[in-house]
C-alpha cells in the first residue's frame, strides 16, 4: 500500500470528501519532495510542487482536511512553512531565511486555510500576483527588489501552495484580472460540493500517523531525475496529441489557459503517484492513467468557477441562472426561467444576452421541445 492509500485511510474518519483528501495528500508529497526530484522538459525542469486551492461550501470540512495534511508535513524539519498573511517582501524574506537545518534554499509551503486572509481582491496588493507568478516557476536564482530599495536573493526556489475557500469567497480572493494574466491557471482548483458524511466522534490512528510521518521523511530524502520508460513515453505522446486536439477546439479562453498547463500537471501528479506507490524514481503506466483520470474529474467545474470569479452584477446573474437550471433537474423552459427571475431582471434583452454567454461558454445549450425553448445544462457544473 502506497503513501497516498495510507493517507486516504488515515483521513477517512473526517467528514470532508475523499475527493478533497486525495488532493491534499498529493500536495503533501509534492511539497515534501521540494526540488530533490525532477523531470527535464527540454528548456525547463519540472518539479513536483503543486499549487492547490480547495473550493467547497462552508461546513464541508475543507479546512480540517487541509490541516490534516499540513500537520503531517509540519512534522518534517526539511521544509519551511510560510505564514498565510504577508506582503511579497515578507514572503521573500521568509523564503530566503535558513530553516532549522541551516538550509537557506527557498523551498517551502504556503498554507492558506482561509484564502481570503492571504489574498483579498478588494484590497489587493498589486505586487503579490507577479511575485507568486515568478516563484511558481521554481527559478534557480531570483533577486527580489523590495519597495524600500532592498534586495532579497532567492535560490533553488520550490514553493508549494495549499489553500481553501468557499465558492462565494473565491470572488473576493482572486482578482478578475488574474484570469487574463494566467495567474489562476497556475492553481489546481479542486471544486467540491457539500459532503454528506456524518461522523459525530472522529478519531485519529496515532500508530498509522507515526508510520506515515516516517515514510514521508524517507520520501523527502529521495533525490534524482525521474525515469520515463518507453511505454510511458509512448503513452504520453498519445495523450499529448489527444490533448492538443482538445486544446485547439476549446472555445473558452479561460479554460485554454488551464489546458495549456495540463500536460505538466499530469506529469507532476504521475510523478507523485509513482513515488508514493513504489518509492522509486520511475514513472509507470498505472500512475499516468490515474493522473489523467483525476485531472479530468476536476475540469467539469472549472468554467463555472471561472465565471464566478470574474462576475460583475451580470455575471452573478449568470451564476444564478445555472443554479436555477440545476435545481430544476438540469433543464428549464425559457419562459419559466424568466418568470423565476422577474423580480431581479425585468429586461428580456438582458436575459437573452446572459443565456447567449452561457451557451458560448458551453455551460448550457438551447433545445426546442414541443414548440418551447428549453435551456439545459451541458454538464454538471
Amino acid at each position: 500500500m502506497g503513501w497516498i492509500e495510507k493517507y486516504m485511510d488515515y483521513s477517512s474518519d473526517n467528514e470532508a470528501s475523499a475527493f478533497i483528501h486525495y488532493w491534499v495528500g498529493l500536495n503533501v508529497i509534492g511539497a515534501s519532495l521540494k526540488r530533490n526530484v525532477s523531470l527535464s522538459r527540454g528548456h525547463y525542469i519540472l518539479y513536483p510542487n503543486l499549487w492547490t486551492i480547495i473550493v467547497a461550501p462552508s461546513g464541508s470540512k475543507k479546512t480540517t482536511a487541509c490541516s490534516i495534511g499540513y500537520n503531517l508535513l509540519s512534522k518534517l524539519d526539511c521544509i519551511k512553512m510560510l505564514p498565510d498573511k504577508g506582503s511579497p517582501e515578507g514572503l521573500a524574506l521568509a523564503l530566503s531565511s535558513s530553516d532549522s537545518n541551516g538550509d537557506a534554499n527557498a523551498q517551502a509551503l504556503i498554507y492558506a486555510p482561509e484564502l481570503s486572509n492571504f489574498m483579498d481582491s478588494r484590497k489587493h496588493n498589486e505586487g503579490l500576483v507577479p511575485f507568486l507568478l515568478r516563484i511558481a516557476d521554481c527559478p534557480d536564482k531570483w533577486t527580489y527588489q523590495t519597495k524600500g530599495g532592498g534586495v532579497v536573493a532567492l535560490k533553488n526556489v520550490a514553493v508549494s501552495f495549499l489553500g481553501a475557500t468557499a465558492p462565494d469567497l473565491m470572488r473576493d480572493s482572486i482578482p478578475a484580472s488574474a484570469l487574463k494574466s494566467g495567474f489562476l491557471a497556475r492553481f489546481i482548483c479542486v471544486v467540491d460540493e457539500a459532503c454528506e458524511k456524518v461522523i459525530p466522534f472522529p478519531s485519529k490512528d496515532t500508530h498509522l500517523e507515526g508510520r506515515m510521518i516516517e515514510e514521508l521523511e524517507r520520501i523527502s530524502l529521495l533525490k534524482g531525475e525521474m525515469v520515463l520508460p518507453k511505454d510511458c513515453q509512448e503513452w504520453f505522446v498519445a495523450f499529448y496529441y489527444r490533448h492538443k486536439a482538445h486544446l485547439y477546439s476549446e472555445s473558452s479562453e479561460k479554460l485554454r489557459a488551464y489546458l495549456e498547463r495540463k500536460p505538466d500537471y499530469l506529469l507532476k501528479i504521475a510523478m507523485i503517484l509513482s513515488i508514493s506507490s513504489t518509492n522509486i524514481l520511475m514513472y509507470n503506466i498505472k500512475c499516468m492513467n490515474e493522473a489523467e483520470k483525476r485531472l479530468d474529474e476536476l475540469e467539469c467545474n472549472l468554467l463555472k468557477l471561472y465565471l464566478s470569479i470574474e462576475a460583475s452584477a451580470g455575471g452573478k446573474e449568470q451564476i444564478n441562472i445555472t443554479a436555477l437550471i440545476e435545481r430544476s433537474g438540469g433543464s428549464i423552459s425559457y419562459e419559466s426561467l424568466f418568470t423565476k427571475l422577474s423580480t431581479s431582471m425585468q429586461d428580456p434583452s438582458s436575459l437573452r444576452k446572459m443565456v447567449t454567454t452561457l451557451c458560448e461558454a458551453r455551460v448550457i445549450r438551447i433545445d426546442k421541445e414541443k414548440g418551447k425553448t428549453v435551456l439545459r445544462l451541458v454538464k454538471s457544473v
